[in-house]
């Protein structure tokens, strides 16, 4: 009997000495556990973009009439009515204005100025009453069922092949954009104060919503790059001449990154080497945050090319 007890007091001490071992190890080596979210540096990240890069160089331009019609009168006289206003669309044939001929000691029947072409009219140089000669133009007139992009290509851009290449063109004030023109002409004399070429691309114009005047913004690809992965020049940082993002995995933990870079297209950079493309990456807070820190994302963007 007391060979039995023994037995069971040892077996109890057994199992409260294995306890105790539990306890001591779990209080040496604690589960780990994410700190509170008040405690973690706030970020915002965005998604790892597919696009199509382009490497391309932009200018300005200015859109130009079609043709530019200066109406001369074929006898002096005074500009006795005007039938026209400034901004008129006018046709070929309307009578634009009646000249009064009569000189003293004779008597002429009034001669009537005709629009030579269809047109706006975008300039009338003398009022009534005034007189008028056949060497100075009384309206001009703008032809733009059809208009001219006008711009300069520097010297040091120019290559050959250029006319043939892609060109994208916007033209802000009238929501236009084309993303599949040729340049219709370079002309042929380098401008020796400027050292630019000038070129011209042709656009038809049938409800005559391009305007003369505007500016427009033309775009020359020389090379692109189809659905590679790119990420916003914000999201990345250098060190020792490397390229590194900051990964958050987890949704909390931070993990710095080297990539591997190549062509750019605005805010956007393609990435070679580094990411899958499946990756959240910080796109705001770089400068407060380092490797293997715990983070709290306050807000998830969406980046888009222009």
């Amino acid at each position: 009997m007391k060979k039995t007890i023994k037995i069971v007091f040892i077996i109890i001490l057994i199992f409260l000495a294995i306890g105790v071992t539990f306890r001591v190890i779990k209080k040496l080596n604690p589960p780990e556990e994410k700190p509170p979210e008040k405690f973690r540096t706030p970020v915002i990240v965005t998604g790892i973009n597919k696009l199509d890069l382009h490497e391309a160089i932009e200018y300005i331009g200015e859109i130009e009439p079609d043709k530019i019609v200066n109406v001369f009168p074929k006898v002096p006289g005074k500009l006795i009515k005007t039938y026209v206003e400034e901004g008129d669309f006018i046709k070929q044939g309307k009578i634009l204005a009646t000249i009064d001929r009569d000189i003293t000691g004779f008597k002429y029947k009034n001669f009537e100025l005709e629009s030579p072409s269809n047109g706006f009219i975008y300039k009338i140089h003398s009022d009534e009453g005034n007189n008028v000669y056949p060497q100075a133009p009384v309206f001009t007139i703008f032809q733009i069922d059809k208009v001219k992009v006008t711009f300069y290509i520097p010297e040091q851009d120019f290559v050959p092949g250029i006319q043939n290449k892609q060109v994208i063109l916007n033209i802000p004030a009238s929501e236009y954009k084309n993303s599949n023109l040729k340049i219709k002409k370079i002309f042929p004399v380098l401008d020796p104060t400027t050292r630019s070429f000038k070129a011209q691309l042709i656009l038809q114009n049938p409800k005559h919503e391009l305007k003369p005047g505007s500016y427009a913004k033309i775009k020359i690809i020389f090379n692109k790059k189809l659905n590679v992965l790119a990420v916003s020049k914000d999201s990345i940082f250098k060190f020792n001449n490397l390229q590194f993002v900051f990964v958050v995995e987890d949704g909390v933990k931070v993990k710095k990154t080297q990539i591997t870079t190549g062509m750019q297209e605005g805010v956007f950079i393609e990435v070679l080497e580094g990411l899958t493309g499946d990756e959240k990456i910080i796109l705001k807070g770089i400068q407060s945050v380092k490797d293997g820190d715990d983070v709290r994302i306050i807000k998830e963007e969406e980046l888009k090319p222009e």
